[in-house]
């Protein structure tokens, strides 16, 4: 009996073990939207390391996203689950070029009017989140 406890106790170590619960669900967005998509249900919902995956790879981009997470940690609990629930609306998307983004949205959380660029790099689209929260459109 102790053969077959510890066996389906391996088992389940095994499975857990290879079962990785950190690997997120993020797959390659096909366009500018998808990518804003699911850039905003990512973030929406506290998954900064996720998220982190999705930007461009440039200066400020690694620190305004820092900020980001700090600003949704300082949300109380109520506020963390309000902005998860939240709805997005697409209020517009202007394609500034072939490889190039801009999405207005706002969720039902905050209701205010955001801009997040987004670009096309070596055929991968991404969030330029320095470029829309330093003012530059």
């Amino acid at each position: 009996m102790k053969k077959v406890v510890f066996f389906f106790w391996m088992i389940i170590v095994f499975v857990s073990c290879t079962n990785n619960s950190n690997t997120n669900n993020y797959s390659t967005p096909e366009t500018a939207f998808d990518a804003a998509r699911q850039f905003i249900e990512t973030t929406n919902k506290g998954k900064f390391d996720d998220a982190s995956l999705m930007i461009l790879k440039a200066a400020n981009n690694d620190t305004i996203m820092n900020k980001l997470a700090r600003a949704y940690n300082a949300l109380s609990n109520g506020q963390k689950q309000d902005l998860q629930a939240a709805s997005i609306n697409i209020h517009g998307i202007e394609e500034i070029s072939e490889n190039s983004s801009i999405i207005n949205y706002s969720n039902s959380f905050d209701k205010k009017v955001h801009k997040l660029k987004v670009v096309n790099q070596s055929g991968k689209w991404l969030i330029d989140i320095a470029y829309t929260f330093n003012g530059n459109l």
